[in-house]
């Protein structure tokens, strides 16, 4: 089982449509688990909206110690499960605050997850909390999504503070982490210049693979659906994602 940590401490650089375009292309050919571990449930709202009242939550993995992944996974595609989130997560960093060891709750539940899943991919909150710290010390293999902003850099940098400062509390040893550009505009001089100083900057860290601005990916997301269900044409890339993610790991 490998597990990637979608993760940018920026919002709106789609890690929620990068995670479950990479997910449901993935599912393809690999039994897939998608963690919701973002207090804004975004995941759970788009694919899972029909449930409208879950059993446990990943609220409660990280609270109840009799709770396990394998407590609250949900189906919804072949191939292709959810452990869903809810707003309640929004509080854990101040109910968790006098526990020890928090950072690696989630480590400690990992043998919940079954053994039938090849792949974990956890999307993330654009913010530097517990939750991305436990993604973190969990994770494989880390993408951190990136639009044409500068604030977009500022938020992978601090990513880079985040792995730095878990690498100095021996937390975690070193992590694969890699530069994903997305939602790009293709014709603008700006994005054009602002791409040839990422190439030239994140050249070690940077995936080929470039996906491109398009109201195609939110309306796949009003519409509960995944983009590769909604546009074939704007689905593609995600099969050259998941390609050079395969290669990668």
């Amino acid at each position: 089982m490998k597990i990637i940590s979608i993760a940018n401490v920026k919002g709106g650089t789609g890690k929620t449509n990068t995670t479950i375009g990479l997910a449901k292309e993935l599912s393809k050919k690999y039994k897939v688990l998608v963690i919701d571990n973002d207090p804004q449930s975004s995941i759970t709202s788009i694919l899972l909206n029909d449930i409208k009242e879950f059993d446990n939550t990943l609220y409660d993995v990280y609270l109840q110690k009799n709770i396990g992944f394998n407590d609250c996974i949900y189906e919804f595609q072949e191939n292709f499960y959810i452990v869903p989130n809810c707003l309640n997560s929004m509080t854990l960093d101040l109910e968790l605050s006098s526990k020890g060891n928090r950072e690696n709750i989630l480590l400690n539940k990992l043998n919940t997850i079954p053994t039938v899943f090849d792949f974990v991919i956890i999307d993330n909150s654009p913010f530097i909390s517990l939750q991305l710290k436990n993604s973190i010390v969990i994770s494989d293999l880390i993408i951190c999504p990136i639009d044409n902003s500068s604030s977009s850099l500022q938020g992978y940098n601090m990513m880079m503070k985040t792995l730095k400062t878990l690498q100095d509390d021996n937390l975690i040893e070193n992590k694969n982490i890699y530069v994903l550009r997305n939602r790009f505009d293709k014709t603008s001089k700006f994005t054009k210049d602002f791409n040839k100083a990422v190439e030239e900057n994140l050249k070690d860290v940077l995936l080929d693979t470039i996906i491109f601005n398009s109201i195609k990916y939110k309306e796949a997301s009003a519409l509960h659906t995944t983009i590769q269900e909604h546009s074939t044409e704007h689905a593609k890339v995600f099969t050259d994602l998941c390609n050079e993610i395969l290669d990668k790991i």
